[in-house]
């Protein structure tokens, strides 16, 4: 106990030092003037220089620049939508206002907004907005082919979107629209110059010349911050993390809203900082001299885990279960809360703050019958506690369900070398009735990657002989070779993986030889029951990300070629069922 406890305390130590001395990464950018913009898609950070050079692109995080096509304007913004990015010109007496490019900055069109200076831009769906110099906000609906000048004509310096809530800052306070800018009302912030704007859930942060202000009811009212004494270019958020880049004094973090602020500018000193962006792992920040700044998110306090099983609004649940998550990067442990009650204030049956970094699971037993149970997660390391996870709900079987024991394999996950499946993942299993082709009731289960079992329940069937359906987010379904005998308040077994005729049309592949294994065929990234050239256009937009996507047929967490080997092998199969339910999806 001794020793476990010497070496409980040694690992604290050295993750508490890797935590004290991480740092701000220098990353060169355009090497000459201040980044005043910066925006991402998928996996590649965009940099706009307010020097005249125009945008910058990265795919790998900042070690490398480059300059694209669209290099003689004065980049002041930038922003996202779908697959397309904008760059607004943030000098222009002439020309066009906002350029587009539909190929990841490759290549650039000016859009119809011209003559007009662009200092600020916001994506709400398909709606974006444009910020410029004196003529207030316009509006573009399908994708800057056309704008229409909104009723606020003023300098816009900001903008931010919370909602149908759209927040425009400018020399005179802020203004907000409810109605995608038809009309704007002054809010009761005014007379400030706000340079820059953010949102996190109900708060609204404007930078300014004279600190951080801060709403908490959707601008209807403001405070000023502790924040008080700089001028604030540009504000980031994440949970309840507020990043604000000042000028001359590098970046401060607020972990609690704002409410106080501590300056972290390590590696970086007194850096101006003009533009700040997070991404699923960093923190950038744009500074002078071309300099973009990379720090990883986990250096502050980690982020919120995300959930995994039970799936969110599953029902049937057995009274005995785990509660699983995802790992958050950086997380010294977790608190897990479970309840009865949605707002997490009465009926807490599990609030357990004990679990360490790799403890990704809960076992919970002792649950009611058909009740509705919710949980969250938080986690915590030296730096402080994150948000909660989102909270996600389960209902626990009723007295009498029908479960079905199952033993099933993704075939593209199995791992031949360890014999189990490279991840955990959910299937939808069906009940399904072959003379009205009607889907009777299902389950979403979580497959055990070593046993390859789960065990689904049934509480909106009566006792029957039924087709047993499974679905998977990018194999082929399959189905029970026979109609099998599912009783209320009984348990019935079936076991795909010892035979492929244990699937209707013996439509599985096998996965080991010794032993003989089965498994579902690999591929269908669209869920349409084939394998076929709409899944390879999947997998080339996804190719080069990690992650959970659809294209990742061999479960190893991200899509690469050995991916597409897998479609190479079983382009052309296709699902065969005794009654096809529509959607397949």
């Amino acid at each position: 106990m001794k020793n476990f406890q010497f070496i409980f305390s040694f690992l604290f130590l050295l993750f508490f030092t890797s935590i004290s001395n991480a740092q701000w990464v220098q990353t060169i950018c355009n090497g000459a003037w201040l980044v005043y913009s910066l925006t991402y898609k998928d996996s590649i950070i965009f940099a706009g220089s307010d020097a005249g050079q125009g945008v910058f692109r990265t795919t790998n995080n900042g070690q490398n620049w480059s300059q694209t096509s669209l290099n003689n304007i004065y980049a002041r913004a930038l922003a996202t939508s779908g697959s397309n990015i904008f760059a607004g010109n943030g000098m222009t007496i002439s020309g066009p206002g906002v350029y587009l490019s539909t190929n990841y900055g490759l290549n650039w069109l000016p859009t119809s907004l011209t003559y007009d200076t662009v200092f600020s831009l916001a994506v709400s769906g398909n709606n974006i907005f444009a910020g410029t110099y004196a003529r207030g906000v316009f509006l573009s609906t399908n994708n800057g082919q056309n704008w229409t000048q909104t009723s606020l004509v003023y300098t816009i310096l900001s903008l931010a979107i919370n909602g149908v809530n759209i927040f425009a800052g400018t020399y005179n306070g802020v203004y907000r629209s409810t109605n995608n800018g038809q009309n704007w009302t002054q809010t009761s912030f005014n007379n400030q110059y706000v340079l820059s704007l953010a949102v996190n859930g109900s708060n609204v942060f404007a930078g300014t010349y004279n600190g951080v202000y801060r709403s908490t009811n959707n601008g209807q009212n403001w405070t000023q911050t502790s924040l008080n004494n700089q001028s604030v270019p540009s504000l980031a958020a994440s949970g309840t993390n507020v990043f604000a880049g000042t000028s001359g004094n590098g970046v401060y973090l607020s972990t609690d809203n704002g409410s106080n602020w501590i300056q972290r500018n390590e590696g970086m000193g007194n850096a101006s900082i003009g533009s700040l962006l997070i991404t699923q792992d960093y923190i950038f920040a744009g500074s002078g001299s071309g300099v973009v700044y990379r720090r990883l998110l986990s250096d502050f306090v980690p982020t919120a885990p995300v959930l995994y099983s039970p799936p969110n609004g599953s029902t049937g649940q057995p009274l005995s279960l785990n509660l699983i998550w995802y790992q958050s990067i950086s997380a010294f442990q977790y608190r897990v809360q479970l309840s009865t009650d949605s707002t997490f204030s009465t009926n807490l049956i599990v609030n357990d703050s004990t679990l360490l970094a790799g403890d990704t699971i809960r076992a919970v037993s002792g649950l009611s019958y058909l009740t509705k149970y919710y949980w969250h997660v938080n986690a915590k390391n030296a730096n402080g506690t994150s948000n909660y996870s989102s909270t996600w709900s389960f209902f626990t079987a009723p007295i009498n369900p029908a479960i079905v024991n199952l033993k099933v394999i993704p075939g593209g996950f199995y791992n031949t070398g360890t014999g189990q499946l490279r991840m955990r993942d959910t299937i939808v299993v069906m009940l399904v009735d072959s003379a009205t082709c009607n889907k009777l009731d299902s389950a979403k289960v979580t497959i055990d990657p070593v046993t390859f079992s789960s065990s689904p329940s049934f509480i909106n069937i009566t006792t029957g002989s039924y087709y047993i359906y499974v679905f998977h987010r990018n194999h082929l379904t399959i189905c029970s070779r026979l109609r099998q005998t599912v009783t209320r308040g009984s348990t019935v077994s079936y076991d795909f993986t010892t035979d492929s005729t244990k699937a209707y049309g013996s439509n599985m592949i096998k996965v080991s030889i010794s032993p003989v294994i089965w498994g579902m065929i690999p591929t269908d990234a669209n869920r349409d029951g084939y394998t076929d050239a709409i899944d390879q256009t999947i997998w080339i937009i996804q190719n080069g990300h990690s992650g959970y996507f659809s294209a990742d047929f061999n479960g190893d967490g991200n899509v690469d070629g050995l991916d597409q080997s897998l479609w190479i092998l079983y382009n052309g199969r296709s699902t065969y069922l005794p009654c096809y339910i529509t959607p397949m999806r």
